[in-house]
């Protein structure tokens, strides 16, 4: 959009036929699946507007990423007793994941005077409030995989491989904040993290 490529009309009716399409299968699924796919839509067009260039820009990623593998269990009728612990880790994956995807645009939001989490919290702290995040949501992980009774081979290897990736990440950040390499692995590192624990916990 900003290369012209794209017309924002044609963006915005897409936007939004993608919204409704994405409703519309979500409430296939039952009347649960249907809340939780409006609340990760509403999540999604809350951070596009008006919280993007907002010290509020991390609200969506902590309420819309963490309900996916909720909407996901209300989808197929399932619910695992350790549930309860999916939320508050995918709180802390979806704000490290904002950190690492603000970090490297972080002198030109500035000069744009973006206010943004990042801005307030100033670089440095930024990266510790990364690390804190990412690690915790590691151990929690870990915990969760290994309190299973037997975890299938390809959980424990994901799970390894998702901290692996994302502690690579997190360590380049303390030295390149501004790479953007860093969210890109972060990702990858933190979808193995997330996919490895909810197939372990998932009953069947």
């Amino acid at each position: 959009i900003a290369a012209g490529v794209v017309p924002k009309t044609g963006a915005l009716l897409l936007a939004v036929g993608l919204g409704i399409g994405s409703l519309l299968l979500a409430a296939s699924f039952g009347a649960v699946t249907l809340v939780f796919g409006s609340l990760m839509t509403a999540a999604g067009f809350l951070y596009d507007f008006p919280l993007k260039r907002t010290a509020w820009s991390w609200v969506p990623y902590v309420l819309g990423l963490p309900i996916l593998p909720l909407w996901a269990w209300a989808a197929v009728g399932a619910s695992p007793a350790a549930a309860r612990w999916v939320y508050p880790l995918g709180v802390l994956l979806a704000l490290a994941l904002h950190i690492a995807n603000a970090l490297p645009d972080d002198e030109v939001d500035r000069r744009a005077e973006v206010r943004g989490l990042v801005q307030r919290l100033g670089t440095a702290w930024a990266v510790r409030l990364l690390l804190g995040c990412y690690w915790l949501a590691l151990v929690i992980g870990f915990a969760l995989v290994l309190s299973e009774p037997a975890p299938q081979a390809a959980v424990i290897l994901g799970t390894i491989a998702g901290g692996a990736l994302g502690g690579w990440a997190t360590t380049r950040a303390i030295s390149e904040p501004r790479a953007r390499v860093v969210f890109g692995a972060l990702a990858v590192g933190c979808g193995l993290l997330a996919i490895s624990v909810v197939a372990a916990i998932t009953p069947g």
